[in-house]
């Protein structure tokens, strides 16, 4: 149900591709289809369903191609009384197929469809208005079913079909199709949330089918109406509407649906405010509501006590059935129930202080999220478990906290943002393939496949149309008004009434039972066992891969990483700092080998409203006054450091390490921690083995075992690949890879300037060149695209447009830069390319260029997909990128610095592998150097570079109007971090 809140209303379900079908077997195909067409003239439906039982295989997508070209033909070459058969025979070919409840329910509508469509083409209003107005009036039924294709879209286009129909049943000439039309055309409005004309519909239908003269009709719409009213908050409305249904539908009468009943007015009592009576009802609804003849809805209204027995307080109740639901919604097959379930047991747990029950709601409901994130088949069903998650991994976090479990604590914070990768690559066009020569193409042609598989049976159940009762317009009065519009005598009447008919075989039922059943309930319950098996193949595959990708593994499906697999990934001499960052307040956690459990420190509220309007004043004048940002930088970080109160949480520190790994949260990220104050000095001072970052545990783990993979070539065998200055409008830039390139001759490749086009990357040869370096190095332009994190860009040559006129801009195609200059990204490198390039031999890739660094602070799921975890997982252990709009010549120096403490490190060292040098100690003395260094030392240092005279004489500009300390100022310095290993 799209409001799947109110769980006690109806049974819900949705859908889209369906199962593939089967090659047309031509002949076999056509003598089925006549053998149907045969005995649906005769209307025999227990003959039909016999039929469509023995040929399941056959009723299938290529099927409805069939009907649709040789019921055209047919129609084609038959004239007058023929021709009226015939049509008599699709009309019931297509409502019997779409009543019929087992098979392929989504190729089942899209026969039935095919049916009704080719007929609209043979009738018009004006002709045969009658005729046109039931196929108009039965295809907005298809439509509103239908599990194929958009589930918006159809849903439109049944509105329109009922309103076409309603043309010619006005009230006056035809009142029991108008009356049957309106309340059709009620629920595609409720479907559509358009809940006024869902009321007004149903109201009209009522006027005609009223208790006296259609009391089951009357009592089926008085039942829907009550559902809108619940949906608007109506709740005495609603409770008016049930109890009229309730008159009709008894206990021995309609046993189902006075269940169904009862459980609603439970529902609307509970939102009303008397949780009291609301149990009454919903325990008298478990009378019929068994769970073993009716599991869904026995959990549905195991859920609706949970949350009434929670409004009263009643602890060990609530907890009872909310456990009791959640045996029923399993993650795969009701994610967003079992979302919503588990949120609210820990909700209410936390609310009352029981912190393990409410780590357990919270683990239920993150185990569906996990499930899901990755094949979830649309955006706004995606959309809808976020929207309902968005405060499990926050409130989990302080329950595990409170539950005296800060290992744990740690696990939920790293597993929101595993969740986060798997669910961009899911939202991505691009495909991602796992990396090496060693996994099978059969295993990623089967991976493939039961993606594929996944995703299509959980959007077949997302377009399901859910409980509302429908009954489908009367068979036999549209047989008999249509046979007298074509001026034709009837063979013999359609088999209606359940009670003409003897019972069928075992595997079909009795005919009541088949005209009882809801197909949709029958074909929904069969995708979630299919979705259980498929899920099950498709993580015995992913797990064979990721002992050989690792990095794929982790942007398929969430893979979960206990705390002592993050010990595991330090040294005696390493210590973690990782933040977490809730609505309420703030989390800080220290790693190290020297506690049993982390150290958890957290901030009072006014220390988090502190922080978020550091970073509002931060963010604000960057974007707008850069001047001020670049004056009160230095002031802001002191102050930085003293909300995070950095002090406190070195002070836990042991001393024995001396390497320090930050894993900031959200707009953390975007800071330079490294260059916070902590002890009179530079946080990066106090640790002489590095400050890095890296963006999870899970992705430091990954960053380890890429440093732990064979290197291709020998340590003095060093081969860089660079691409220098490709917009042509970086002079220091050019300068930079010059210098850069003079320490890995002869075994350097470079893309210069012009050279530096899309077309020249996209090459064979180029990206064997870039498989082949250890030393990746881009100079040049980046940006991040905070809308859309997967199209960030580091630009080519060619990638300016810059005659493009606003107006004209393909946002999907051009990206603005903060300067107001278009980008064309099919002449850049994006990040979902980045993504699925494999460059493990590779050590290092620096991204010497501005806002490489930066993610998306405000969103939940992006906050850490950014430029560098694009690299991550494609194979290099350690990225090196920049925090903002970095100076062109301050950069230069700092990178070519950089540069020459690695080469430093090599010679220095007894290594013979590329793994062993320290990336994060070359950066950090490179910006301490950068930072200490005088006027004359700078110069001094210059001489060797041989730079060009426009190069030096824009430096010696700078140097005399500058202090003793040229670049002193962290704008010049702390820009860059290095990220991973």
């Amino acid at each position: 149900m799209k409001n799947e809140g109110k769980f006690g209303l109806l049974n819900g379900m949705t859908s889209g591709k369906g199962f593939a079908p089967q090659q047309n077997k031509g002949t076999t195909y056509r003598k089925l289809f006549e053998q149907l067409l045969k005995e649906a003239g005769k209307g025999n439906r227990k003959k039909l369903y016999r039929l469509f039982e023995e040929n399941q295989d056959k009723l299938d997508d290529s099927f409805a191609l069939l009907v649709r070209k040789d019921a055209e033909l047919k129609l084609e070459n038959s004239k007058g009384r023929q021709r009226g058969i015939l049509t008599n025979k699709l009309l019931r070919f297509g409502y019997f197929i779409y009543d019929f409840p087992r098979g392929n329910r989504a190729s089942n509508i899209e026969i039935a469809i095919a049916c009704y469509e080719l007929l609209s083409q043979f009738y018009t209003r004006h002709t045969f208005p009658y005729l046109w107005a039931s196929i108009q009036n039965r295809l907005g039924l298809y439509y509103q079913d239908r599990i194929r294709g958009d589930r918006q879209d159809n849903l439109k286009r049944a509105i329109s079909l009922y309103q076409a129909a309603l043309k010619v049943f006005t009230r006056e000439a035809f009142p029991e199709d108008w009356a049957d039309t309106q309340r059709s055309l009620g629920t595609a409005y409720w479907y559509t949330e358009q809940f006024e004309q869902a009321i007004a519909a149903y109201q009209n239908s009522l006027e005609v089918r009223t208790r006296e003269a259609f009391p089951e009709d009357w009592a089926m719409t008085q039942m829907n109406l009550g559902i809108v009213y619940s949906d608007t908050e109506q709740f005495e409305e609603a409770i008016a509407a049930y109890q009229n249904s309730l008159e009709v539908r008894t206990r021995e009468a309609s046993p189902e649906d006075w269940a169904n009943i009862q459980n609603n007015l439970g529902y609307a009592y509970r939102e009303a405010g008397e949780s009291e009576q609301a149990i009454s009802f919903l325990k008298t609804s478990l009378e019929v509501r068994t769970r073993e003849a009716f599991p869904e809805d026995w959990a549905m209204t195991q859920y609706n006590l949970a949350t009434a027995y929670s409004d009263l307080n009643q602890i060990e109740e609530a907890f009872t059935h909310f456990r009791s639901c959640l045996e029923i919604f399993q993650p795969t097959a009701f994610p967003l129930r079992r979302v919503k379930a588990g949120r609210d047991f820990g909700h209410f747990a936390f609310k009352v202080e029981k912190w393990l029950e409410a780590i357990e709601g919270y683990r239920a409901a993150i185990e569906a999220v996990e499930t899901s994130c990755s094949w979830v088949s649309t955006n706004q069903r995606r959309k809808e478990i976020m929207e309902e998650a968005i405060d499990v991994y926050t409130k989990v976090v302080p329950a595990c906290l409170n539950n005296q479990q800060p290992d744990l604590a740690i696990e939920y914070v790293e597993r929101s943002k595993a969740r986060n990768l798997v669910q961009i690559f899911a939202d991505s066009d691009e495909q991602l393939k796992p990396k090496g020569e060693e996994i099978r193409q059969s295993t990623i042609k089967k991976l493939d496949r039961l993606k594929g598989k996944i995703t299509d049976r959980q959007q077949q159940l997302d377009n399901l149309g859910e409980g509302f009762q429908l009954q489908a317009t009367n068979l036999q009065r549209d047989v008999q008004n249509i046979s007298a519009e074509l001026g034709i005598v009837e063979e013999s009447q359609p088999e209606i009434q359940p009670e003409q008919l003897e019972p069928n075989s075992d595997s079909l039922g009795t005919e009541s039972e088949e005209r009882e059943s809801n197909p949709n309930q029958i074909y929904a319950q069969r995708l979630r066992e299919e979705l259980e098996n498929l899920q099950k193949q498709f993580d015995e595959v992913l797990e064979e891969i990721l002992l050989l990708d690792p990095a794929y593994a982790l942007t398929q499906a969430v893979k979960p990483i206990g705390y002592q697999d993050i010990l595991d990934q330090l040294d005696n001499h390493t210590a973690v700092i990782e933040w977490f960052l809730t609505e309420e307040q703030f989390y800080t956690f220290l790693i190290s080998h020297h506690h049993s459990q982390p150290y958890a420190w957290q901030s009072s509220s006014e220390q988090l409203r502190e922080l978020e309007r550091w970073q509002q004043e931060y963010l604000q004048d960057y974007r707008g006054d850069k001047r001020a940002w670049i004056e009160q930088l230095s002031s802001r970080l002191t102050k930085l450091g003293t909300i995070l109160d950095i002090d406190e949480i070195i002070s836990k520190i042991p001393k024995e390490c001396k390497q320090l790994i930050l894993i900031p949260h959200r707009y953390l990220h975007l800071f330079p921690l490294h260059a916070l104050k902590a002890r009179d000095s530079y946080l990066l001072d106090l640790y002489p083995q590095g400050v890095r970052y890296v963006p999870s545990c899970q992705l430091l783990e990954l960053s380890k075992k890429r440093c732990s993979e064979p290197q291709s070539l020998p340590v003095t065998n060093k081969r860089l690949f660079a691409i220098q200055n490709p917009t042509e409008d970086l002079n220091f830039a050019k300068a930079e890879v010059e210098a850069i390139k003079g320490y890995f001759e002869p075994q350097a490749k470079i893309l210069q300037e012009k050279q530096a086009t899309k077309e020249v990357w996209d090459r064979k040869d180029t990206k064997e060149q870039l498989r082949l370096a250890n030393f990746i190095h881009f100079a040049g332009h980046g940006y991040f695209d905070f809308k859309f994190p997967l199209r960030s860009t580091l630009a080519l040559a060619g990638a300016n447009a810059s005659n493009l006129e606003q107006s004209e801009a393909d946002k999907t195609r051009y990206l603005q830069s903060p300067d107001g200059e278009w980008i064309d990204r099919e002449k850049s490198i994006l990040l979902e390319e980045i993504f699925t390039l494999d460059v493990r031999p590779c050590r290092l890739v620096t991204l010497s260029a501005c806002e490489t660094a930066l993610t998306d602070f405000k969103s939940f799921t992006d906050e850490y997909i950014g430029l560098p975890s694009g690299f991550l997982v494609a194979g290099s252990p350690s990225i090196v990128a920049s925090l903002w709009a970095v100076d062109d010549r301050a950069t230069a120096f700092l990178m070519i610095k950089f540069y020459q403490n690695i080469i430093e490190q090599i010679n220095s060292s007894s290594a013979v592998s590329l793994n062993q040098i320290s990336i994060a100690t070359a950066l950090n003395q490179a910006q301490g150097w950068l930072r200490d260094v005088t006027k004359e030392e700078f110069k001094d240092w210059l001489k060797p570079l041989n730079l060009e005279t426009e190069c030096l004489r824009q430096i010696n500009r700078y140097l005399n109007i500058s202090e003793k300390y040229p670049f002193v100022e962290p704008k010049n310095w702390a820009g860059f971090c290095a990220i991973g290993q």
